[in-house]
């Protein structure tokens, strides 16, 4: 229900009046890249076709499951990875429980941000020359280990970890707090530092990694211009998950 973006992955184009026929109900809004929008309650519609690849924004009068365009997969689901595969998903996509960041060279594996940030602004945790056993990893691929060093090692209550490794949404549990480069990756993928702008509902604001930076402090990244360093891990700053495909 409400504001939405969906990517367009069926090969074959549709007409956008049959390809929502069966939701058409439901819907209030759709707008393809241009502005030009699909009103269901007017049955009209200024642009004609739903075309592969494409990004659309929708709103939506309630809650629809259940539902898609077509059954066709683009790409390959195959377990080998040949070279030269064509890639499962690229950056902007809505896949995987959220908005892929990466997609690494294979083209078959890669990151998704959750599509919002945790509720509240959440310390790193365990500050104060408190240092943790690890959780020192800022390559991508690091998050994942950094956010079960920090909560093995720390037993404050709600922390950024603690509150990643718990969340819970598009029907997946394993989400975790990014690395350093996981988030700088993100910043520049889909934050006001990608290609095309900020393409989901960050804030202009600091967002903690999962990378420690000695006993005191950790590593962040300021969403409004990308600009990094590292803070006192007891401040509190907002939080947006990934999970690894």
């Amino acid at each position: 229900q409400g504001w939405s973006m969906f990517g367009y992955t069926c090969i074959d184009s549709q007409d956008v009046m049959e390809a929502f026929s069966e939701i058409s109900s439901s819907i209030e809004i759709v707008k393809d890249e241009w502005g030009l929008a699909y009103l269901p309650a007017w049955g009209f519609s200024a642009f004609d076709n739903l075309e592969f690849g494409e990004g659309y924004q929708i709103k939506m009068i309630e809650a629809v499951t259940d539902f898609q365009f077509c059954s066709t997969i683009v790409g390959t689901t195959s377990s080998e990875e040949e070279p030269g595969a064509e890639p499962l998903y690229q950056v902007g996509d809505l896949a995987e429980g959220g908005i892929v960041f990466y997609v690494d060279e294979t083209g078959q594996h890669g990151l998704v941000a959750a599509m919002e940030d945790l509720p509240d602004y959440l310390p790193w945790g365990c500050g104060g020359g408190y240092g943790i056993d690890g959780a020192d990893g800022q390559a991508i691929g690091t998050g994942y280990q950094n956010t079960l060093d920090i909560v093995a090692g720390c037993s404050e209550t709600p922390i950024a970890a603690s509150e990643a490794l718990a969340y819970e949404s598009g029907g997946y549990d394993d989400w975790y707090l990014p690395s350093f480069d996981e988030l700088i990756e993100m910043y520049n993928g889909i934050g006001n530092g990608g290609p095309e702008g900020e393409i989901t509902s960050f804030i202009g604001d600091v967002y903690w990694s999962s990378s420690e930076y000695g006993y005191n402090d950790a590593w962040y990244v300021f969403f409004g211009n990308g600009y990094t360093i590292y803070d006192d891990k007891l401040n509190s700053s907002r939080v947006r998950v990934i999970r690894a495909f």
